[in-house]
């Protein structure tokens, strides 16, 4: 019997649980999210989360919008950039049980 143990790949993807900062930085890209959807929310919880460490961060967000699920990349430049993170994507139609993939 072999045993196969799983190690993150480099470039690829990790789930982690969503942190304070990544919940601070989805919530002040509500409205670009809004805007990309045509659509506003009254309910805009970060709920959870992958990342991609590439020239910087890419997060990927399943936020609960009340009535579904909204997923969003998110990319976060290197800090001696002085670049703000910038909303890339952002797809709606999901469920709470849907897995959060690549955009």
């Amino acid at each position: 019997m072999t045993s196969t143990v799983t190690s993150p790949v480099c470039g690829g993807h990790s789930a982690v649980e969503i942190t304070e900062d990544v919940i601070a930085l989805a919530v002040s890209l509500k409205s670009d999210v809004e805007n990309t959807l045509s659509s506003e929310f009254e309910t805009f919880e970060p709920v959870g989360m992958t990342t991609q460490v590439v020239a910087g961060t890419v997060y990927h967000v399943k936020i609960n919008t009340g009535s579904d699920h909204v997923h969003a990349r998110i990319f976060k430049p290197l800090p001696h950039t002085g670049a703000p993170a910038t909303l890339q994507k952002a797809v709606g139609g999901f469920s709470a049980e849907d897995a959060i993939a690549p955009l």
